[in-house]
């Protein structure tokens, strides 16, 4: 069964959703990572500590900007699916990124 382009433009945005979802997802789970029994004489040393953090702002870093380029296709997908009815709308939606 062969899909038309709408429905490949709503494929496209669901799946750069999805992959936005599972981004974030992972990210909270290597910041949420229990200390290992091996590791915890050494976790709980200030050194452990501020190694810890600063993996953790690591993996903030790379997860933000990986989840700032799944929005930006997200962005691209949703501007697909609007421009057949609203193209001046489908631009506003390209061109808007959120800051917070």
């Amino acid at each position: 069964m062969p899909l038309s382009k709408d429905d490949k433009d709503e494929i496209r945005e669901l799946i750069a959703t999805e992959m936005k979802k599972a981004v974030k997802a992972a990210v909270n789970g290597v910041l949420n990572a229990p200390i290992q029994l091996h590791e915890i004489y050494t976790a709980m040393s200030p050194e452990g500590r501020q190694a810890r953090e600063e993996r953790n702002k690591l993996v903030r870093e790379i997860g933000d900007a990986t989840v700032k380029s799944f929005e930006a296709i997200e962005r691209e997908a949703q501007a697909r699916v609007v421009e057949k009815t609203d193209p001046a709308r489908a631009e506003r939606i390209r061109n808007f990124v959120p800051t917070f």
